[in-house]
């Protein structure tokens, strides 16, 4: 972040220090406003920048495409809707462990890119690791997780992708679905197998050598997930059931009734103390994240009634910008402004509806927006995901679709892909026509690593600096060879 943003001053209106903090910035400019400006800059040109790389649907799901030849000028939120279908049913793309990341969605599946250099004896310690794996322990989920080929240890495997599902889905072609999906991903990954976990409390162990509640379900879950995988020459090693996963509680294998064992503890998981020491809280339930995003009533009442007058501060704002024949000093200025208030979360200081009122009507210029998801891969992407949070929390519509997009893009490249499910579910209910929220929702569900998506950042560095903003950017580093 630049040090302009830092706190000594607030960036005024037109570029300048504003010490006072009575200037609003907010809504972007209209038609109207470019008319209204005279001859001279009726038709300003655009910010010379690069669009965003967007990710565009393909038959093998998403992909990243290169900066557009056609910049948009400052404006509206992007509404296109012309993004791949995002239903429940999909298999979606979660990452996780080490450099890699994790993804959830709600009511629908969830998948992670684990990575991680987990190594299982018993099945306990594949099960304790679950819950860091996904960052939250499931409840009523089918869990599987691909095992792949390791190139370093010839003959060993190592944890890949692990994707959850609700168990209780409508019609009985959703598991032929949910395992096709499953199958086309370990073709993707060149997975040599799969365990899976089933965790359903209303299901009991075997006693006595005889089955115990829900097993004929399970096992015919598990079949049609063993014959989506055969396609794929991909081996169903093992497939086990918990009611719940808590330590000492018993686990027991849908294949073989005999084969029963007690759980470890999930906190003293070798994968848990990672997340721990990494800073990712493992939550209890699935709940806590969409709290992350939930609409916050109150909060929202405030900035709705502030936000009209904001917007119109912006016009002026504009409009001050073109008749001095620098129109993207406008953008400048709402981007420092923005930073500013990243910076004053940083400090421990909470933003008043006004302040959240400016920001959601500053980040409908789409040259604020863009460059600001640079910021999820620089040193205050902590303050500016917390920022992005509160913000969308109070706000509707596409205000609140377009913080929930940086919010779940701040996630996803963090390797937080339970939360980054939830906060793009959270901006396609409030527009679902929002195209960046879909394509990225989609690159997740379809399986696209968080390194993959990191071009939308570097392209809002590229832009912020066409706007004289300097926005540093962390570098990837090399994959580990496993």
């Amino acid at each position: 972040m630049r040090s302009e943003a830092g706190r000594v001053g607030r960036p005024g209106a037109d570029g300048g220090g504003n010490d006072s903090g009575d200037e609003e910035y907010g809504l972007p400019p209209n038609e109207d406003d470019l008319a209204a400006a005279g001859s001279s800059t009726a038709k300003p040109a655009a910010p010379q920048r690069d669009t965003p790389p967007e990710l565009e649907a393909s038959e093998a799901g998403a992909s990243l495409a290169g900066p557009a030849s056609d910049p948009a000028p400052p404006g509206a939120g992007e509404s296109e809707s012309d993004s791949p279908d995002t239903g429940d049913d999909d298999m979606s793309a979660e990452r996780g462990g080490g450099a890699e990341g994790r993804r959830t969605r709600a009511g629908g599946a969830e998948q992670l890119w684990a990575a991680t250099a987990l190594t299982m004896s018993e099945p306990a310690e594949f099960i304790a690791a679950v819950p860091a794996l996904l960052g939250f322990r499931p409840q009523r989920s089918l869990v599987a997780c691909l095992l792949l080929r390791s190139q370093k240890y010839p003959g060993a495997v190592y944890l890949g992708a692990v994707a959850r599902h609700d168990l209780d889905v409508a019609g009985c072609g959703a598991w032929v679905r949910l395992a096709a999906q499953l199958a086309a991903i370990c073709g993707q990954e060149q997975a040599v197998g799969v365990v899976a976990l089933i965790v359903d409390d209303r299901a009991t162990a075997p006693q006595a050598g005889r089955a115990g509640r829900r097993a004929a379900r399970h096992r015919d879950l598990v079949r049609v997930l063993d014959g989506a995988l055969q396609g794929q020459d991909v081996l169903l090693a093992e497939a086990w059931a918990v009611a719940e996963i808590t330590p000492g509680a018993d686990w027991w294998s849908v294949l073989d009734t005999g084969s029963t064992g007690t759980q470890a503890d999930p906190a003293a998981s070798p994968v848990a103390l990672a997340q721990v020491l990494d800073g990712r809280p493992i939550r209890g339930s699935r709940t806590e994240l969409t709290a992350a995003v939930a609409e916050n009533t109150p909060l929202r009442i405030q900035v709705d009634a502030v936000i009209g007058n904001a917007a119109e501060a912006a016009r002026q704002r504009f409009r001050r910008a073109l008749r001095a024949g620098e129109p993207r000093s406008y953008s400048r200025a709402a981007l420092d402004m923005v930073l500013w208030q990243i910076s004053t979360v940083e400090s421990g200081d909470e933003l008043d509806p006004r302040e959240l009122a400016d920001l959601a009507v500053a980040v409908r210029d789409t040259a604020v927006r863009d460059s600001l998801f640079a910021v999820a891969l620089g040193v205050h992407a902590a303050a500016a995901e917390a920022l992005w949070s509160r913000a969308c929390r109070g706000l509707t519509g596409p205000d609140r679709a377009e913080l929930a997009t940086l919010f779940g893009y701040s996630a996803y490249t963090r390797g937080d892909g339970p939360l980054a499910g939830v906060a793009f579910e959270a901006a396609l209910q409030a527009d679902p026509a929002h195209r960046i929220a879909r394509l990225l929702d989609a690159a997740l569900r379809t399986g696209m690593r968080p390194g993959d998506v990191r071009k939308l950042a570097v392209s809002g560095r590229d832009i912020a600096a066409g706007l004289g903003v300097d926005l540093v950017i962390a570098e990837p580093g090399e994959p580990e060879t496993r």
